[in-house]
């Protein structure tokens, strides 16, 4: 749901990975930053995995947290 919303922001050359924490899990997490996480970004062009800084950049750009 956080992660659609932002939907119009990311890279559409971009497959991001992450976790969505919104749902009630096994583990109950408190004090969470924000209810979607990003642990990588597929670059579909180049069908690699793109690097630490950029994912930095990238979920900086978009407003995403980093898992």
């Amino acid at each position: 749901m956080h992660f659609y919303a932002k939907n119009h922001l990311m890279n559409p050359k971009y497959h991001y990975f992450g976790e969505n924490m919104y749902g009630i899990h096994s583990i109950v997490y408190t004090e969470l930053d924000d209810f979607f996480y990003v642990f990588n970004i597929l670059d579909t062009e180049s069908d690699e995995w793109i690097s630490w800084e950029e994912m930095e950049d990238e979920c900086q750009r978009c407003g995403f947290k980093m898992a």
